[in-house]
């Protein structure tokens, strides 16, 4: 479980340094300048081009913790396996078969 952990933190931290370089743009003095915008914005979609691939099983993991904290009901969380769960850290493992169960009209 700990193979490339710390290439992972490292490419975390550059990513986390990056974004917030970029925050302080659009903070600052000249971030209300459409140009500078423009420009942070650009940046941002190039800085996404290197991050990892979203992990489907835990989005969706997160997603149901996200449900349960806002007080949603249970009929909103979508249905993960066992497997799902236990592999979501490393793989995806059956992504494709994560559906919300369709509301009734």
């Amino acid at each position: 479980l700990v193979v490339g952990f710390v290439q992972k933190a490292r490419l975390h931290t550059d990513l986390l340094r990056q974004f917030t370089d970029l925050e302080r743009k659009l903070v600052g003095p000249e971030g209300e300048k459409q140009g500078t915008i423009d420009a942070v914005l650009d940046t941002a979609l190039l800085l996404e081009v290197g991050e990892p691939p979203v992990l489907q099983v835990l989005a969706t993991l997160c997603h149901n913790e996200l449900v349960k904290a806002m007080g949603f009901p249970k009929e909103e969380e979508i249905k993960v396996n066992w497997l799902q769960r236990m592999l979501a850290q490393l793989f995806d493992f059956r992504a494709q078969q994560l559906r919300a169960d369709p509301k009734p009209i």
